[in-house]
């Protein structure tokens, strides 16, 4: 057994992770659970984890965070949404910290959950929402193949802010 630090259910926790790729946290299994180096960031000995598990429809809830040593500098979560034949994943809150941004760190968090909605068979795409005013993130997204679907204004912190929710779809 192989002991990770990750964030699961909002806390940083640690994980205890089998050969066979299964971690359990308490008495709760994750169904998914991995770690392993970025390899195409500018940036050294970053550390990627992956958490996710499966409700009783087949459908994921997940967490990606990315470590440098005892710090995250990265994280992400995503879950799966829609019907039984036709699915998108949806991507939520991916925040990089300001030290750490433009080293493809985003990229490879991104990459990360393309590759697993492309191995679901109900998953047709991966959406996500995006600040207007932040032209790095949607040069990031699009670089990735995400297209723009709509434009949106929303509170946040009490603030009107416009944003822009992006699709990219995947090919089977």
């Amino acid at each position: 057994m192989s002991h990770y630090r990750t964030t699961i259910k909002g806390k940083v926790s640690s994980v205890s992770m089998s050969t066979n790729g299964r971690a359990i946290k308490g008495k709760k299994l994750i169904r998914q659970f991995w770690t392993r180096e970025l390899g195409h960031t500018t940036r050294k000995g970053l550390k990627q984890v992956v958490a996710f598990s499966q409700d009783s429809f087949g459908k994921i809830k997940g967490k990606i965070g990315v470590w440098d040593k005892d710090r995250k500098v990265a994280r992400v979560e995503f879950f799966q949404r829609g019907n039984t034949k036709k699915t998108y994943i949806v991507v939520e809150g991916l925040q990089t910290r300001t030290f750490y941004q433009k080293e493809g760190i985003a990229s490879q968090v991104l990459s990360e959950i393309i590759s697993i909605a492309k191995k679901r068979p109900t998953v047709t795409s991966v959406v996500l929402a995006v600040r207007a005013d932040n032209p790095s993130a949607i040069s990031i997204y699009k670089k990735i193949g995400f297209e723009e679907t709509s434009k949106y204004s929303e509170v946040q912190h009490g603030e009107k802010v416009d944003c822009m929710a992006m699709r990219l779809e995947l090919s089977k």
